[in-house]
């Protein structure tokens, strides 16, 4: 039977991206960092973004408490008004092009998991983004 050992004892202590243990931020406007963003494709066919964006405010912000909450944002590539609003918003942040409408997103196959690379010539991850957060109910409880 196969068998797989390895030695992580010169491993990091921490990770990119551990658990979050602080308060539950309230709905509103965050800023956050892009820690991971891909292409994914919909049980629909739709394809589309998806994101973690882990809160990190400006130094000196009340929203300091909130840092390290991570959101994982959507956003579908369809022609209607609402979601092509949030795509352009999405490119707008990355690039810091507030003109033109064209953008090459370069990314992995989905199916080897579809990591976005480039947008617009730009690395997204690592950038800056403004992440609103909404609330819902799922099965009873109150989710952001």
């Amino acid at each position: 039977m196969p068998a797989l050992k390895r030695n992580v004892s010169g491993a990091a202590d921490r990770t990119g991206f551990e658990p979050y243990d602080g308060p539950t931020p309230k709905v509103g406007t965050y800023r956050s960092k892009i820690t991971s963003a891909k292409v994914k494709e919909a049980s629909t066919g739709t394809v589309g973004f998806a994101l973690t964006c882990q809160l990190e405010a400006a130094p000196g912000s009340p929203n300091a408490q909130y840092d390290g909450y991570a959101a994982f944002p959507k956003i579908w590539l369809t022609d209607n008004e609402y979601n092509l609003a949030k795509e352009a918003a999405f490119y707008r942040a990355v690039t810091g092009k507030s003109e033109g409408s064209d953008f090459t997103v370069i990314h992995d196959e989905i199916s080897d998991g579809g990591s976005i690379k480039k947008i617009g010539g730009v690395d997204p991850i690592g950038k800056f983004v403004l992440v609103e957060l909404r609330s819902s109910t799922y099965e009873g409880e109150r989710r952001l």
